[in-house]
């Protein structure tokens, strides 16, 4: 080889030398950045970092002697094919892959574009997909709003795994649920939780609360999404659990009507007008099995309402085989069991289960899969209160609506409208029933100035 050749190649590879080392000293800053981003936005990731950190601790020392030279280089020439943010990922993508455990409670772990793991077969159940699980952290309470910014009806949290994972389900697929748990054991918070998350989702529902001899979601009273007033008594009780099931009664006629529709995504993808879900929460609902006019209406609204997007969800501090029998209790597809006594676990889920000793644990099973122990997430009445829409103003008791045809409706309908009230208020509180036909009647009188939701 030439003297000059020689010199083209030293020249050549000092050149390179220095563009890496150039390179490194710009982009090491931003891989930091987008290191630190990841620590502060994503609690596994956190988890992983610190696990590496441990890991690392003997090759650090190392590197504080001659390795030290070594490990410069090759992190230079890792920035220098990768670049930063190659370099960040390649980073997560390492730490998730060698670090953590590729293996948990013996099942094989893939990864999602959530950045979770899944565990396809966990329980015996159906497998878990990307779309029911989201990162956190282990451990400890499980605080939700900490750990999404927005409900979603799509993926509504419903507990923490053992593990890390937060099993959710989308409404659809909750129909419907039945939570058990003795007085100051989480049930109440649990509810609070699934409230928060509808009241933070970006889809409308419709909602109708009954809190029989408690006083828990008082402040919960001009939720804009409420339908009716909070039943407080048995009597109202009746009345709104009532107006639910002709509710179901009047979507089973419009389904009739379409005959392609079986459930109300399909329902909304054919009508002019489409329906909101509708949520009844029952708290102590199993009291209310005791009283047989009550306990013969909520079946109706348990049983045939499934497909027309009413979702019931029924708490207790109890559960009885003489109340909730078979046919019921299979219409629960979500089942929740904090601290309670052993005969009401066995009633719920039908099987032999150890009650929960902590408080907010529980036991859940989503669609006849065996019960798993999870966290049930919290949620406190101020972040609930604070996160409501308000302005369900003078809601009316079912049993005290008065179906107006003549004059009279037009002169109710003008007053309530000037109170501010939606288009969809308007019409449960003149006809007793929303949709099309009932917004028409409003539009009539109104001109379509108002909004139906």
């Amino acid at each position: 080889m030439s003297d000059k050749l020689k010199g083209q190649v030293l020249l050549g590879a000092v050149l390179v030398l220095f563009g890496a080392l150039l390179f490194a000293m710009i982009a090491e800053p931003i891989a930091q950045g987008a290191h630190v981003g990841m620590l502060a936005v994503s609690p596994s990731y956190r988890a992983a970092w610190e696990t590496e950190q441990a890991a690392l601790s003997p090759l650090r020392a190392f590197q504080a002697g001659a390795g030290a030279v070594l490990a410069i280089a090759f992190q230079v020439t890792l920035l220098a094919l990768t670049g930063a943010f190659g370099y960040a990922g390649l980073r997560y993508v390492y730490i998730r892959s060698l670090i953590v455990s590729p293996t948990a409670n013996g099942y094989p772990m893939t990864h999602n574009s959530l950045g979770a793991f899944v565990i396809p077969t966990a329980t015996g159940g159906a497998a878990i997909t990307a779309a029911q699980v989201l990162p956190v952290a282990t451990g400890g309470a499980f605080d939700l709003v900490a750990t999404m910014a927005r409900g979603d009806l799509a993926a509504l949290a419903i507990g923490r795994a053992d593990d890390g994972r937060v099993l959710t389900a989308p409404i659809e697929r909750m129909m419907h649920t039945l939570a058990v748990g003795a007085s100051g054991w989480g049930k109440s918070t649990w509810l609070r939780a699934l409230l928060w998350q509808v009241a933070t989702a970006a889809t409308p529902v419709d909602v109708a609360l009954v809190d029989v001899n408690g006083s828990e979601f008082n402040y919960l009273h001009d939720w804009a999404r409420l339908l009716f007033p909070i039943a407080r008594c048995e009597s109202d009780a009746l009345a709104v659990l009532s107006a639910v099931a002709g509710e179901v009664d009047r979507r089973r006629d419009l389904w009739q009507a379409r005959p392609m529709a079986f459930d109300l995504p399909s329902y909304n993808l054919l009508a002019t007008e489409p329906l909101s879900p509708l949520l009844l929460v029952v708290d102590e609902g199993t009291l209310l099995l005791d009283d047989n006019d009550a306990a013969r209406v909520l079946r109706r609204c348990v049983l045939g309402s499934r497909q027309y997007g009413v979702n019931v969800v029924l708490t207790g501090q109890t559960a009885k085989a003489n109340s909730i029998d078979t046919s019921m209790r299979d219409s629960f597809s979500t089942r929740l069991g904090l601290r309670t006594s052993q005969r009401s676990l066995r009633v719920v889920f039908d099987a032999t289960l150890t009650p929960p000793t902590a408080r907010g644990r529980a036991w859940y099973s989503e669609g006849g899969a065996p019960p798993v122990l999870v966290q049930a997430p919290y949620v406190s009445r101020e972040a609930l209160a604070g996160a409501i829409q308000r302005g369900g103003v003078d809601l009316v008791l079912p049993d005290l609506v008065t179906v107006d045809t003549g004059d009279d409706a037009g002169a109710r309908i003008i007053a309530l409208a000037a109170q501010g009230l939606s288009k969809r208020k308007i019409a449960q509180a003149v006809y007793g029933y929303t949709g099309g036909a009932a917004y028409g009647k409003v539009d009539a009188v109104l001109g379509g100035t108002t909004t139906t939701f």
